[in-house]
């Protein structure tokens, strides 16, 4: 069994190690990467990247259940389509808020490329997206309290808003 760990330190940077179950350092072997509670900040925006896909090991899989902005969708669609990753697990989208039905936003050109990577994405038999499920946490209940109490008024106002 190979172990994958990659967190911040006391100062603030990231560092990698793999370890195996001794905790013996193993050469990057791991066919299993996995994005779990990471916060977005933005010194996370585009954690994993290009740069850091390539040094993953060929054929390797990214599960990606924290957030969207942590992963670089347009390096990551490459590198599935290259083969460096053998396939996607994502809960969560970068840009996900854009691919909405109808969402009338003003999209950066850098936002755009990656709704369109989300939605090249979504075609591809290698990716499973779930429905975001694994948010569970403050501030989306937040968001989701907000949203809700906003669609409510909106409807008394005569103007529904999010109507499914």
């Amino acid at each position: 069994m190979k172990v994958i760990f990659e967190a911040r330190s006391t100062n603030g940077r990231w560092g990698m190690a793999i370890v195996g179950p001794d905790g013996t350092k193993l050469p990057a072997q791991g066919s299993l990467s996995n994005i779990g509670t990471v916060a977005g900040l933005p010194e996370n925006h585009h954690f994993i990247n290009a740069e850091r896909i390539t040094k993953m090991r060929r054929g390797t899989y990214l599960i990606n259940t924290a957030r969207g902005e942590l992963v670089d969708t347009v390096a990551m669609l490459a590198a599935l389509k290259s083969g460096q990753l053998a396939g996607a697990g994502l809960d969560v989208l970068e840009e996900e808020r854009s691919l909405k039905a109808g969402a009338d936003t003003t999209l950066s050109a850098e936002a755009s490329q990656h709704v369109a990577a989300n939605k090249e994405l979504m075609q591809m038999p290698n990716v499973v997206i779930t429905p975001h499920v694994a948010f569970d946490s403050r501030e989306a209940s937040k968001d989701i309290q907000e949203i809700s109490a906003g669609n409510i008024v909106a409807f008394l106002e005569g103007k529904p808003t999010n109507v499914v």
